[in-house]
């Protein structure tokens, strides 16, 4: 599977990034979202991006997709996954500018509207960028090491940028920064 067959099973090609946090929001009020849950709100995306229909093995690809998605967000395995870490993972399959994707991103993680982000904050965000690259591309997720987690490939990553950025692990990144990390660091999505 690539980005751009992911991008089109799931229609979000079609729509815009704030319609996609919307319909979850909408999904799951209280912050989280069940596998039933965010099937659906999804499947309702797929249905008005008008691409598929449900009687298709294409339909049946996206559903499965979705599954896999979902579970690469439910690390735990309790069937409920956090709507800001699988928005802005999902953010990557949307067809809009980079700079629409950082800014959203960056306004799901600017929690208290400070303007800045912390090193953790940057790890939640790469590991659900992460979450979803590995989902949809067999290519990337190949790049890889066995045995090494979503989890601790964002780490290192945010630490690089931190480092890169001159900053301490208890520093916070700017929007600046953190556009050009992630502009020069996963500028393929």
């Amino acid at each position: 599977m690539s980005l751009k067959r992911a991008r089109w099973l799931l229609n979000l090609d079609k729509h815009a990034v704030n319609d996609i946090l919307d319909t979850l929001v909408e999904a799951g009020p209280e912050g989280t979202l069940t596998a039933a849950q965010f099937t659906n709100a999804m499947l309702l995306l797929v249905r008005l991006g008008g691409n598929l229909d449900s009687r298709t093995s294409d339909y049946e690809e996206a559903s499965s997709l979705l599954g896999r998605l979902f579970d690469a967000f439910d690390e735990d395995g309790v069937g409920v996954v956090n709507l800001s870490l699988l928005t802005s993972g999902l953010s990557t399959l949307c067809d809009v500018p980079m700079s629409e994707k950082i800014s959203f991103a960056f306004t799901v993680y600017d929690q208290d509207g400070d303007g800045l982000v912390s090193l953790s904050e940057l790890v939640d965000y790469m590991t659900s960028v992460f979450n979803v690259l590995f989902v949809t591309s067999t290519d990337i997720k190949g790049m890889l090491e066995p045995g090494v987690s979503m989890s601790q490939l964002a780490t290192a990553t945010a630490t690089q940028a931190f480092s890169e950025a001159g900053l301490s692990p208890r520093s916070k990144l700017d929007q600046a920064s953190f556009t050009t990390f992630v502009q020069r660091g996963i500028g393929f999505m």
